[in-house]
Order: C-alpha cells, then structure tokens, then sequence
C-alpha cells in the first residue's frame, strides 16, 4: 500500500486582516496624541499631586494596578508621555517600588505592540 503525500491548503491572510492591528494602534496614537498631552505633562502632574497622593495613601494596591496597566496602555499603543508616566511611577511609589512598576508596565506593553 502505498501512502499518497496529503496536500493541504494553505491561506494567506487577507491584507485586512494582517494590517488591522497595526492600523489600530496608530489610530489609538493620533488619538491619544492630540486628546492626552493636557493631561500628560509636569503641569498636570503638579496640579494634582495632593489628590494623587492622597488616593494612592487610600487605595494603594488599586492604585498601582491602575499605574501599570496605564503603563502598558501607553506602550502598547505609543502614546505620548511614557517619560511622564515614568517620572510619574518615581513620584507616587518611591525609587524601588516605582522602578518594578515602570518595567513591568513597559515589559507587557512592549509585548503587546510586538505581538500586534
């Protein structure tokens, strides 16, 4: 008995489809480019550093949960304002815990925007 070789069919992915991602992160980034950079700046930082603090001192695990998934969102999708929210992460949890957050926000974004 002989075995006849199977051939299967392969599908290229619609060109749709292969730029979709791509397309939404740059659409996400012009958005995020011209409606965030108010709030991304030393001056917004400045402005609310009472009430950012006095949230993180009430809720702190929420708060650095919030942080990092912010982190990934900027990242991932190359916001502007990665340098604030770096300082941003110093700021509020100090050098040590501050730093674990930066990376670990940077690491899962950068991870996304791969993956896209």
């Amino acid at each position: 008995m002989t075995h006849m070789p199977v051939m299967t069919e392969t599908r290229t992915p619609s060109a749709w489809k292969r730029y979709a991602p791509m397309a939404a992160i740059a659409i996400v980034a012009v958005i995020g480019a011209v409606t965030l950079q108010d709030y991304l700046s030393f001056d917004a930082l400045a402005a609310n550093r009472e009430a950012l603090e006095a949230f993180r001192d009430a809720n702190y695990l929420l708060t650095a949960l919030a942080f990092i998934m912010a982190y990934v969102v900027i990242v991932g999708f190359s916001l502007p304002g990665a340098t604030i929210a770096t300082l941003t992460g110093g700021f509020l949890f100090g050098v040590f815990p501050g730093a674990l957050f930066n990376v670990l926000g940077a690491t899962v974004g950068a991870t996304v925007i791969f993956m896209a």
